[in-house]
């Protein structure tokens, strides 16, 4: 059974919408180079201001457009994208 956070999805925190996007847990603990339990955390209570600033620069395709808001239509993308 998935885990659902208090936004109704199994996502926690909007920002979990974003670590999606980036592949996942361990790819976004790897462009951070941190460990994947801090990205973990993001999930639940959302990134710091400096890793979404890090982020906006890296990928700044993220936070353009309607999609940006949820990050939802990224993480299919990404995903449809990982199988290719």
């Amino acid at each position: 059974m998935t885990k659902k956070g208090r936004s109704g999805t199994q996502f926690g925190h909007p920002d979990a919408y974003l670590i999606e996007a980036l592949g996942g847990t361990r790819a976004a603990a790897l462009i951070f180079d941190v460990r994947p339990q801090v990205v973990s955390k993001y999930r639940k209570t959302g990134m710091p201001k400096y890793r979404k600033a890090y982020l906006k620069l890296l990928r700044p395709d993220l936070f353009e457009g309607p999609a940006a808001i949820t990050g939802q239509a990224h993480c299919a993308d990404a995903q449809e994208g990982s199988h290719a």
